[in-house]
């Protein structure tokens, strides 16, 4: 049985794309450090809720290297001290940056 035109594939190869194909590129931010100093004379463990990493200062004076949005949450801390027998109660920074 002589086979039908409907049943042969035709294949062409194609000589040139005709589109362009863009391979993604990895883009590194990177992140600016700050310097960061803690001034109680106790060890401090901070595990950061952008990054999930871990930074320890050994006492006061203690020098830490930590990215700006980890910055901007330590900054902020502060501890409330006094207000013993009346006094009044006042709130001193736990760190600065350098």
């Amino acid at each position: 049985m002589p086979a039908k035109k409907s049943d042969k594939f035709v294949v062409k190869k194609l000589d040139k794309i005709t589109e362009k194909q863009v391979k993604p590129v990895k883009v590194s931010v990177k992140e600016s450090l700050v310097t960061v100093e803690f001034l109680r004379h106790n060890r401090y463990i901070y595990t950061s809720p952008h990054t999930g990493k871990e930074y320890i200062w050994e006492g006061a004076g203690s020098l830490v290297d930590v990215p700006e949005k980890d910055a901007e949450i330590l900054l902020a801390k502060r501890r409330k001290v006094g207000g013993c027998c009346g006094n009044k109660h006042y709130v001193v920074q736990i760190f600065i940056r350098r």
